[in-house]
Formats: structure tokens, C-alpha cells, sequence
């Protein structure tokens, strides 16, 4: 398979897996690389101490950036809330990009293309927040990734209430203060406070609305029901989760905000507060904001992963008679099925990590999660199953409804199930 039909017959993101990270290309970025003609090359290196570099070739030449982007996965073990990667600058400073997240031992980087990056714990320590607080984490996250500063040198104010100007200046933030075309017209907004941009910003991106008669509000506590739904409109305005939850005070949740709170809570963004309410009313204090904006861009570099990003390297296709797709995998050394927009491996069963994190595959032919391959290239149909020719082993591999057999002969490697320290 190329990368341009990766590309225009899946409409899956691609991933590579290196020996240090994975990087994930976005569709709409693989038919301009295919484009260049040639092979398309990701490298990471580690530079040294928590930097490295990402770079990408295509027919020889180096790639600058990406129009769809390009994303990053460093493993990160003992990574805290606080840590982000950084882009370091000519001038010495460091540029924290926001939308960077570590999540059980992985950091998440979106990039526009090739960077050198680094990895720095960044949250700060407040006075007023101790080690042992709820929001602890969260108020190391919201300081390390620039959402939030503090209210004063050594100080938060964890329990102050958010204000609708403060939010509207997190979710500019967040989105690396991009600029607006125009200003906003509410009365109520000066053009010297600090979150007029971001109101300007966020009013024109139609994530924030005001009052009607030009006032926007921007002293007024943020209501649990308003968090939700900014952040919904941030995220694409996206239908919920599952299946919408049915709150004990459904009829005080405002009917604009309803799909809001809806999605909220079944993203895991936004919680109850018990006894089956969600307290639409409520104020939102600059604490429970924070673990908000954590969830949200938590969600949002999981939506990142596209539907075969399970596949690390995608080698040889076919579909079976239902329209299912098997696909190989050199990677991981197993076959994946892909399905009603689902991924789910096929055939191949899990081995042990080689010293670069990789599977080390093997060779047994069993049922089919209870069979190892070793570098299965290509499948394709043959009497009644698929033939996956497995070229470390050479072998070839007849993968049939319950079981896998080699059909042609004997293979390379003869290790038992147990000298391979299979898991």
C-alpha cells in the first residue's frame, strides 16, 4: 500500500512507529506527501536530555510542514499534570504548546510539521493549593500548559468564582490566542481589559454569545450550564457520547444548553454533583474549571487518534466477503479487521517488547489469538480463508475461521511459545 491509498481509500490518519515515538500524519496531509513521488520517511531522534527532534521526508526531500498536521507521541513515564513540550527559540525562550498532553506515560504533541521539542514539567506550586488538594493536578496542569496564571504571586484563589471574561481568556489560550478579525461589540467589554481579544475571538468563532443589548456579562460567574456549553461549541458543537443521561433538575438546565450538557457528561468532561443533578445554575469556581479544561483536552487528544491508529505500520490489505478489511500489521506482527468503524485485532496473538518497546513477534500456529507471525507482509484470499505471507518466518501463513496453519513447509524459526517469553 502507498501512502496516498492509505490516504484516499481508508480516510484514516497514518501512523508511524519509530524506535523512540509514534507519529501519527493526518489524512488530509498523505496525498501531498505521495504527491512528491518516492518514500515517505518519519525520524525521531533524541537530541539529548528531553529534547527531540521529528523530521520527515518525502521522495528525498525534507518536509516543512503538513497542512493537516502531524502528531507526536513521546513515552513519558512519571509524567505529571503539569508536563507539556516546549518549542525551544532562537532567542533562548521556550514556546509551551498548550494543546500537548501526557496521559498514562504517553505525551501527545500536534505539531504543524517536523519541530525539535522538549519535554519540561512546568506547573506551578501556589500557596493556597496544597499537594494533598482535589485540584492539585488540575491547577498544575492549567499553570503549566499558560491557560491560567495566578491571582497573585504565590496565589490561585482555588474557590473564587470564574468569570464569564476569565473563561473566554482560558479558551483563547488554549487555542494559542489566535487573532480576531473584529472586535465585539458589547458595551460591558472595554478594549483595555485583558480578555477583550478573547471575548472578540471567542464571540466571532461563535463559541461565546452576550445578553442581547450589546452586553456581554463579562463579570458574571460562569454557570456549570455556560461552561458546558462553551466548551461544546469549542469542540465542533459534537453529538454526545452514548446515550443522554436524564437529570433528576433537567427542567433547570436552559434548553440552548441541553445537547451541551449532554455531551459534557458523556465525554467525561463535565460530572454531576450527585443525587442525579447536574446544578445547571451553579457557579463554577477557578478550581472545578481547571479540572474541566484538563478533561477537555484530555478528549481532544484522544479524538486525535483516527480509526486505524492502532495500525503502527500497515502493509498489505484485503476485503473479505462482508466488506470487512484485514489488514497486516508489521509492526504489531498481527491482523487487524476493520468494521463498522470499528479496529479489533484479527489474528495474532500479543508477544513481549523488545528493547525498544516493539513486539517480537514469533512463530506457532494455533487458534487465531494463540498464533504468533512474525513480519506478515500481504494477505490475500486463497481456498477458504486468507494467505498472509509471514517473510521473517518464510512462511506462509492460511489463516481459516478458527485456526492458522503454514502451508508451505517448515520456517527459519523453531523457538517454542516459551523460549519466546511470549506474554
Amino acid at each position: 500500500w502507498s501512502v496516498g491509498q492509505v490516504g484516499s481509500r481508508t480516510g484514516a490518519d497514518l501512523t508511524i512507529c519509530t524506535p523512540i515515538a509514534s507519529v501519527t500524519v493526518a489524512n488530509r496531509s498523505l496525498a501531498g506527501l505521495s504527491a512528491s513521488g518516492g518514500s515517505v520517511v518519519a525520524a525521531v531522534e533524541h537530541t539529548g536530555g528531553s529534547v527531540y527532534a521529528l523530521s520527515i521526508t518525502a521522495g528525498g526531500r525534507a518536509v516543512e510542514s503538513l497542512d493537516g498536521g502531524v502528531t507526536l507521541r513521546l513515552p513519558c513515564p512519571g509524567a505529571d499534570p503539569g508536563t507539556v513540550a516546549v518549542l525551544p527559540q532562537d532567542d533562548g525562550s521556550r514556546l509551551v504548546l498548550r494543546r500537548s498532553a501526557a496521559v498514562d506515560g504517553v505525551l501527545t504533541v500536534p505539531l504543524s510539521g517536523p519541530a525539535q521539542v522538549e519535554i519540561v514539567s512546568n506547573g506551578r506550586s501556589f500557596d493556597d493549593v496544597s499537594a494533598s488538594s482535589w485540584a492539585y493536578g488540575a491547577v498544575s496542569f492549567a499553570s503549566g500548559h499558560g491557560l491560567f496564571s495566578g491571582t497573585g504571586a504565590n496565589t490561585f484563589s482555588p474557590d473564587l468564582n470564574m468569570t464569564r471574561g476569565m473563561l473566554a481568556a482560558v479558551l483563547h489560550n488554549l487555542a494559542d490566542n489566535p487573532d480576531s478579525a473584529h472586535s465585539a461589540a458589547f458595551s460591558d467589554v472595554d478594549s483595555g481589559v485583558y480578555y477583550a481579544d478573547a471575548v472578540a475571538w471567542a464571540f466571532e468563532q461563535g463559541i461565546v454569545s452576550g445578553y442581547g443589548s450589546g452586553v456581554f456579562g463579562a463579570e458574571d460567574s460562569v454557570t456549570r450550564e455556560q461552561l458546558a456549553l462553551f466548551l461544546w461549541r469549542l469542540a465542533g458543537s459534537p453529538g454526545p457520547e452514548g446515550s443522554a443521561q436524564s437529570w433528576a433538575d433537567q427542567g433547570g438546565i436552559s434548553p440552548y444548553a441541553l445537547q451541551a450538557v449532554d455531551w459534557a457528561h458523556s465525554a467525561g468532561i463535565l460530572s454531576g454533583v450527585g443525587g442525579g443533578r447536574f446544578d445547571p445554575q451553579a457557579h463554577t469556581t477557578r478550581a472545578q474549571a481547571a479540572v474541566v479544561l484538563m478533561n477537555y483536552n484530555r478528549l481532544y487528544n484522544d479524538q486525535m487518534l483516527s480509526l486505524l491508529d492502532n495500525l503502527c505500520a500497515p502493509s498489505g490489505i484485503t476485503a473479505m466477503e462482508d466488506g470487512t478489511l484485514l489488514i497486516t500489521d508489521v509492526y504489531n506482527k498481527v491482523v487487524w479487521q476493520v468494521k463498522g468503524g470499528a479496529s479489533s485485532v484479527y489474528a495474532g496473538g500479543g508477544t513481549v517488547a523488545g528493547p525498544y518497546g516493539q513486539p517480537v513477534g514469533g512463530y506457532n500456529d494455533a487458534g487465531l489469538a494463540q498464533s504468533y507471525f512474525k513480519y506478515p507482509w500481504a494477505v490475500a484470499p486463497f481456498l477458504d480463508g486468507y494467505a498472509v505471507s509471514d517473510a521473517e518466518n518464510n512462511a506462509v501463513r492460511l489463516i481459516r475461521t478458527e485456526s492458522i496453519q503454514t502451508v508451505n513447509g517448515s520456517t527459519t524459526e523453531r523457538l517454542a511459545t516459551t523460549q519466546l517469553g511470549v506474554a
